[in-house]
């Protein structure tokens, strides 16, 4: 007869009833809270995983990243002429194009990245876990093309957030990110 208990403890006004609900509403509020903070990291794993998955993928980004790393090693070629709008004299205009575009489209991927893990939409210790050289070295070889970009456009903030995180990590490199 455990409704006739009840009923006895709500009959002579006690407060154990009140008492019940209220800290069965806190432990359902706290595991609701639990359960959220959860499944956001969750989404920003899988995000982040999402993210390397679509750029192995791309053959595009693929090609681009090689080709600026082809610039790199060529001691012919400084890659921060690739900032001015013309071509230099000692480079073929098609070719001088194509590689002006993989530059910025490595870059755009970069910033993308950068900017969804400041704003928390990719975990950072994973992108960390598996870009953390390719990035600190990329942003190595790009950076006086970032830097004479700015200085043409007069913005300061172009690609400023892959830049902060590639330096962040370097400077970080064996700091384990907490969730």
């Amino acid at each position: 007869m455990p409704v006739d208990s009840i009923q006895c403890v709500v009959e002579q006004g006690s407060n154990i009833t009140p008492i019940i609900i209220g800290v069965s509403g806190f432990f359902a509020s706290g595991f609701a809270g639990w359960s959220i903070y959860s499944a956001r990291n969750i989404a920003k794993k899988k995000a982040a995983i999402d993210l390397m998955e679509r750029s192995i993928e791309n053959i595009v980004l693929t090609k681009a990243t090689e080709k600026v790393r082809k610039i790199h090693l060529d001691s012919n070629i400084e890659i921060a002429v690739f900032a001015y709008g013309k071509k230099p004299d000692n480079h073929e205009n098609d070719g001088f194009v194509r590689d002006r575009d993989a530059i910025r489209k490595v870059l755009n991927f970069h910033e993308h990245m950068a900017v969804g893990i400041k704003n928390n939409i990719y975990d950072e210790k994973v992108l960390k876990e598996q870009r953390y050289t390719s990035t600190v070295e990329l942003w190595k070889m790009i950076e006086s093309f970032v830097l004479k970009r700015r200085e043409i456009t007069k913005s300061d903030t172009l690609y400023q957030e892959f830049e902060v995180l590639a330096k962040k990590w370097k400077k970080n490199k064996l700091e384990v990110i907490s969730d």
